[in-house]
């Protein structure tokens, strides 16, 4: 049956587009040949008036038919105004203008809908959809089946994309290439994600053009059963249309945000600061929320009275790490600014002191002295200064402040909190974490989320997972903040069941976190001997079965797999470990006992190393 509606579906197709009855003329015209043909053949045998009698009405007959026949091609042939009943778009005709002009007028945001046209069943629930949508507030723009270019400027403007997917409609390859080309303008649209919504009326079967069905597996889809229900519709079309999805899970999570989950480092935090603590380092890998446990911290300090400074090194240009004197003079105006003291370190800079000095001095005698109160210095992305060869001075500067709380309690910047946010991502570059510059103070070590503070950020996100389906997200992301945050935001952002989202997760290069795995490749392909111990890593991990396919695939030698085998019982060298492991791609408790970070980074690595 299906092989017929398709067959059906075809003629139907050629037909719409005038291909149908150019071959109907082409018939009619080889036909009239052949029967003028005849019948002149005819009367030259045998001349009687009969004959020419008949001869005449047929040839009449025959160019009637013609006649006929090429009126309904130039009929059917597309005009610019006949859709323009059924749009409501940007493009606007004037009533002062002929028919074929249209004004085109900047493109105001529409829901576009894209459906199958000359069906009763998809023409009417199209009207249908139309009048919810308008009397709701929106402007709707059903998508011509001839006119591209205005669909496509229809989509570059488009607030949403409704997709009427019947039956007959699953067959459509004009439907097909319209959806593609809403998935990709879609896709290279900057801004919030466009929602493309499938409505699937009285279709529940699969679809059985199969890159439909991948383009639409990973869209919103609402079941309608008639065209005439059409309550049901209406409340789970507006709660699409109408839902805002909640804040971007990139940079510092915001203090009054909902969706920040305290930790116990909060609260050692808090408690450093109110002792007044001469170094506080907050840490972790990547993405973990260590600037927003940081503005936490500010925050802290404002409440309890503290002069407040902050730095972040990531904004500061390239031109300020060119020589230390020019970080230092850089940083003395930042601070100087904030300070509300009009002093420049450049203008007092002395040639013949050290630049360590020269910082200090500056700090000492200028802006220290003009404060009462205790001061937290906030220094975010510390770890940017590795990078640059003064990053030992520096640092030894900060360190001696530290031992001057009691070598020099008088000193002005005993009354100094230093409160460092750092990434431990920084010992992918360091091949002997002994000669780390952090290795003073109150340190306070950011992890991933446990269970229950997943859970807890779930209920957030108004419960988008099931319980059993926050334990697998849990193993899928390893409670990783960020990447639990993108996640829950992806699910609630797109309304992504959880099945949907783990397939476009693990499989996509369009997913919410290939920017943070693309980052983790980059960084251990600028070492390849740290690059090479991740790839047997993930070798070790293999049975023997696919050890065997490897070699079958031309990934392994035999000799590297019996090197494999071998390796399963022997540990990580410790500086490895420790390497890998303080950059977030490891955890585990010893350079025995340890693993992959996440099911996700697993995942990923085992693409792009085997």
């Amino acid at each position: 049956m299906s092989q017929l509606t398709k067959l059906g579906n075809t003629l139907e197709n050629l037909f719409a587009h005038g291909w149908g009855l150019v071959l109907l003329a082409i018939a009619t015209i080889l036909g009239g040949i052949a029967a003028v043909d005849y019948f002149c053949d005819g009367c030259i045998k045998n001349p009687n008036s009969e004959n020419i009698w008949v001869f005449v009405i047929v040839t009449i007959v025959i160019m009637a038919i013609l006649i006929a026949t090429m009126l309904a091609i130039i009929a059917h042939l597309p005009h610019p105004k006949a859709s323009s009943s059924k749009e409501i778009s940007s493009d606007t005709v004037s009533s002062s203008e002929p028919d074929d002009e249209v004004q085109e007028l900047h493109p105001t945001p529409s829901i576009v809908l894209l459906y199958k046209h000359d069906k009763p069943l998809d023409e009417s629930a199209a009207n249908t959809l139309e009048s919810l949508l308008t009397q709701a507030g929106h402007t709707v723009f059903r998508a011509p089946y001839d006119q591209p270019d205005h669909l496509k400027t229809a989509l570059q403007h488009a607030e949403a994309i409704l997709i009427l997917l019947t039956e007959n409609a699953s067959y459509s390859d004009l439907l097909e290439s319209q959806v593609e080309l809403a998935c990709q303008i879609s896709h290279n649209r900057g801004g919030p994600k466009l929602p493309i919504i499938t409505i699937r009326l009285q279709f529940t079967e699969e679809i059985p053009q199969t890159h439909l069905a991948q383009l639409l597996s990973q869209r919103p889809i609402i079941m309608w059963n008639e065209v005439q229900e059409t309550s049901q519709l209406r409340q789970e079309l507006m709660s699409y249309l109408t839902h805002t999805p909640p804040e971007m899970p990139t940079g510092a999570i915001p203090v009054a945000s909902k969706f920040y989950i305290k930790r116990p480092e909060d609260d050692k935090l808090h408690h450093a600061l109110t002792n007044h603590e001469s170094v506080i380092l907050i840490r972790g890998s990547r993405q973990v929320g260590k600037t927003s446990l940081l503005v936490r911290g500010l925050q802290m300090a404002r409440d309890a009275g503290m002069q407040v400074w902050f730095t972040d090194l990531q904004s500061f240009g390239d031109a300020a790490f060119s020589d230390i004197k020019t970080f230092y003079v850089t940083l003395a105006q930042d601070l100087a600014n904030q300070a509300q003291v009009n002093t420049s370190l450049d203008l007092l800079w002395d040639p013949k002191v050290v630049p360590n000095k020269n910082f200090e001095d500056f700090l000492c005698k200028h802006l220290l002295p003009q404060l009462t109160s205790p001061v937290l210095w906030a220094i975010d992305e510390a770890d940017r200064l590795l990078q640059q060869e003064f990053s030992g001075d520096v640092f030894g500067l900060l360190r001696s402040w530290h031992n001057k709380r009691a070598t020099a309690p008088q000193q002005p910047t005993s009354k100094l909190t230093l409160l460092i946010a750092y990434a431990t991502e920084y010992h992918l570059f360091i091949k002997e974490p002994a000669q780390s510059p952090f290795n003073v103070g109150n340190k306070l070590t950011l992890g991933d989320f446990t269970l229950a503070h997943l859970k807890e950020l779930n209920q957030r996100y108004d419960s988008p997972l099931a319980d059993k389906e926050v334990e697998n997200f849990h193993h899928l992301t390893d409670g990783h903040p960020y990447l639990s945050r993108s996640g829950l935001h992806e699910m609630v952002a797109s309304r992504f069941t959880y099945p949907q989202f783990n397939q476009h997760a693990l499989s996509s290069e369009d997913s919410i976190f290939i920017d943070h795995l693309r980052r983790i490749v980059t960084l251990l392909n600028l070492d390849p001997p740290l690059r090479d111990t991740v790839r047997n890593l993930l070798l070790r991990q293999l049975s023997v079965p696919d050890l065997w396919q490897a070699i079958r695939r031309g990934q392994l030698s035999v000799r590297e797999a019996l090197q494999v085998i071998r390796r399963r019982q022997m540990g990580l060298d410790e500086i490895s470990f420790d390497r890998l492991r303080s950059g977030g791609i490891l955890k585990g408790d010893s350079r025995y006992e340890f693993q992959l970070r996440c099911e996700l980074y697993e995942s990923y690595l085992k693409k792009k190393l085997l």
